[in-house]
């Protein structure tokens, strides 16, 4: 999450605080689903 909003921060490619929170909200949650079923199937 502190990847997007920092990168917005920076970059400003978006007016709109809340879409880059939304964003590095489903990029966390989604990446620690895939990690946590990819440990699981291998092991």
């Amino acid at each position: 999450m502190f990847a997007v909003i920092a990168t917005n921060i920076h970059l400003k490619w978006t007016p709109n605080g809340l879409i880059p929170a939304l964003l590095g909200y489903g990029l966390a949650y989604g990446l620690t689903y895939l990690l946590t079923n990819w440990r699981r199937s291998n092991g």
